[in-house]
């Protein structure tokens, strides 16, 4: 499992949150 891609998902979920 790519972990990092769903860290990426996760960040640019926040990102686009603020």
């Amino acid at each position: 499992v790519a972990l990092k891609y769903v860290y990426l998902a996760v960040g640019g979920a926040v990102l686009a949150f603020l």
